[in-house]
Parts: C-alpha cells; structure tokens; sequence
C-alpha cells in the first residue's frame, strides 16, 4: 500500500510539476507580448513626435526663407528708421516691441559694426562697457555664421 501510495504521490508531483511549468510558459509569453506592445506603442509616439519636429522644422525654413526674400539688395546700405522696407520688417520680427526698443540696436549689431569700422577689440569693449572676451566671442561666432 504504501508503494502505491508512494508511486501516486510522484505522479501528482511531476503532473503538478508540469502544470506549473505550462503556467510559466503563459506568463512569460504574457510578459513578452505586453513588452513588445509597450515598444511599439513608444516607437509610434516617437515617429507622431518626429513627423510633428519635421513639420514645425519645414515651418520654420520657410519662414526663414521668407525673411531672408525681404531682405534689401544692398547689403553694406544702412537702413534708415524711416525706411518702408526697416518698419515691415520690425513689424514682422517683433510686434509687441515699442518704437523706442526698436530705434536703439543691440550690443551684438554695435560690437559688429564698430568692428567693421575698424575699431580694435579693446577699444570696443571700453566703449561699450563689455568685456575683452565677450566682444572677441561675438565677433568669432559671426564670422564663423557667415563662412
């Protein structure tokens, strides 16, 4: 009796045995399956997130390319405030800027033009109040925009 019971005893441990590795099986192919939607419900936000960047990129050229259309033939001609051509473009740049921002031009536009002129590094930072370093960096990152 007891080698029966002993023989039926290993026979509900392998079935057992068995069934628990079958559930196993189930729950990795639940797992896999779950991971592999997660990855491609990611992969399709980042394409909806590409496709969103390279419209708003293809924007953003146009306009540029639109800016750089209106921009007047003579490039060495300053632009007077009363100009047609300077309004419509500050208008464009700008809106909510006052007349009076508009008139004065940035530090970066005096470093160029002073330099332009002729002028030494050190005799632009002394007349502008800006550091020696500051005024070599714009004029480096300026000439390396326009090469």
């Amino acid at each position: 009796m007891s080698s029966f019971l002993f023989t039926l005893s290993l026979l509900l441990h392998g079935v057992t045995f068995v069934i628990i590795f079958y559930l196993f099986q189930r729950i990795q192919q639940f797992k896999y399956s779950d991971d592999e939607q997660r990855v491609k419900d990611i992969e399709d936000l980042f394409n909806s997130y590409l496709l969103e960047i390279k419209d708003e990129n293809k924007k953003f050229v146009e306009s540029l390319s639109n800016l750089n259309s209106i921009k007047p033939e003579k490039q060495d001609e300053h632009i007077s405030p009363n100009d047609d051509i300077y309004n419509s473009n500050i208008d464009m740049i700008n809106p909510d800027m006052t007349s009076d921002q508009l008139d004065t031009p940035s530090t970066e536009s005096q470093v160029l033009y002073m330099y332009k002129q002729g002028h030494t590094i050190d005799h632009i930072a002394k007349e502008l109040d800006l550091g020696h370093t500051e005024v070599e960096l714009i004029i480096k990152f300026n000439e390396k925009i326009h090469q």
